[in-house]
């Protein structure tokens, strides 16, 4: 990753941010290029490029936590929360740029290899924005809305990760149908994904609870359902008739009837129905071992085993 960066950003300050993000990154536990790794040696890829594809899985994903913590402003405690938001912005846009900008070189370097589509990646992270987008807009009314809005922000990343490890391998060596088998899991994988950190966000008791931001996530959801809710000023303030602030001098009230709600059991429930669907898949599929198993303990049980 340090290496790319300074293959394309030589300009001293900009250069120092990036590596300063990437350390702070590279200092939290990862699974990003473990499934790009995965997805790859499980179908028996043995590209000789595979951890410089899993490098730029980092710096894509890298660039995208950025972009969400500038939007949601949270994480302030991270390296690219502290700098100028324009140097920022530029860092965040150039981390996109550079991992186009390699597809591209890897596969004019070894014509002899097959590379992911630096288009295709494109357009995966267009799916991803508009997601984002619905996200920052509010406009999540129904479940199936939620996830939609899901499959598009979160799921994206996902596939992501799981298409550089994919498109990495001879056109031989996987066909469609076990590729979209193969999509199906990173779909469930984003989904428990989502799930969870909306789980944590609804009953965290500072001013970045996802009650307090109006979302409507699944556990939101699931409470604002119940014809026979027990916290009427939760229905009010997201009807507007009751500002804010005074929704956030019952936000105790509120914290402790999500832990009576039902919305958190109902969340869980959810996550391990995905989880089941997605080794349903995974079990079915003919796939190379080790890899196979690794893929199922380090990956698909992290999220919903």
């Amino acid at each position: 990753m340090e290496k790319i960066i300074q293959s394309y950003y030589p300009t001293q300050d900009l250069q120092e941010l990036l590596l300063e993000c990437i350390a702070d990154k590279a200092a939290e536990p990862t699974l990003w290029s473990g499934m790009t790794l995965l997805v790859h040696r499980m179908l028996g890829g043995s590209n000789p490029h595979i951890d410089r594809l899993c490098a730029l899985t980092e710096l894509a994903i890298l660039a995208l936590d950025i972009m969400d913590d500038l939007q949601d402003q949270d994480n302030l405690q991270k390296v690219w929360m502290q700098r100028p938001q324009p140097y920022v912005l530029n860092a965040m846009v150039g981390l996109l740029m550079a991992v186009s900008a390699e597809l591209s070189a890897l596969r004019a370097a070894d014509p002899q290899q097959r590379f992911p589509d630096a288009g295709e990646f494109g357009r995966l992270i267009a799916v991803a924005i508009n997601g984002q987008q619905t996200d920052l807009a509010l406009t999540v009314q129904t479940e199936h809305e939620y996830v939609e809005m899901v499959h598009k922000k979160s799921c994206m990343l996902i596939r992501i990760a799981f298409y550089f490890g994919l498109g990495a391998l001879p056109k031989e060596a996987v066909d469609e149908d076990k590729e979209q088998s193969l999509y199906q899991i990173a779909d469930h994988i984003g989904l428990m994904a989502q799930i969870r950190n909306d789980t944590a966000d609804v009953t965290r008791c500072d001013t970045k609870n996802d009650l307090l931001g109006k979302k409507r996530t699944l556990p939101i959801l699931f409470m604002l359902s119940d014809p026979e809710l027990e916290l009427p000023i939760l229905a009010d303030y997201y009807a507007n008739t009751v500002s804010r602030e005074q929704f956030a001098e019952q936000l105790d009230a509120c914290l402790d009837y999500v832990q009576r709600s039902g919305c958190i059991p109902y969340c869980e429930f959810i996550q391990q129905l995905q989880y089941k669907r997605a080794l349903d898949i995974l079990k079915q599929l003919p796939l190379v071992a080790p890899w196979k198993t690794k893929f199922q303990t380090e990956v698909l049980d992290m999220f919903g085993g």
